[in-house]
């Protein structure tokens, strides 16, 4: 599972999660170099926050999907619920999750999104 957040804080601690849970992730606390990180690991999924500098989750998810059409992306961010929807209307496949519901909410999301499974098939770090 590839996760994208700008602050190192919420990329450390969902991600310290994930792995409690089973998951294997790889992080990246830009969107840019993403498209590498995809090509040098296999994805089950994408968790991203959508405010980042640069390229924001959105723009990013557009740029996936002409790729990887069948990946689920999850949007994990703290931007209003109403703007979460917008952002997730434009991108086909693609979830959100307030970072305010938190990460249990995240991980129901990517549960349903992915499948759940006894010895995940994601990513090594």
């Amino acid at each position: 599972m590839l996760l994208v957040d700008d602050t190192v804080e919420i990329l450390d601690s969902t991600s310290r999660f994930l792995r409690r849970q089973g998951y294997r992730i790889v992080t990246s606390a830009s969107s840019f170099g993403v498209t590498r990180l995809l090509h040098e690991h296999e994805a089950d999924a994408i968790v991203l926050d959508v405010a980042m500098p640069g390229l924001d989750g959105g723009q990013l998810a557009t740029i996936l999907r002409q790729t990887l059409p069948e990946i689920p992306i999850i949007f994990y961010s703290g931007i209003s619920a109403t703007e979460l929807a917008a952002v997730t209307n434009r991108i086909d496949g693609s979830t959100f999750v307030a970072k305010r519901d938190g990460v249990r909410a995240l991980w129901s999301e990517i549960r349903s999104a992915v499948g759940r499974r006894t010895e995940p098939d994601l990513v090594a770090q």
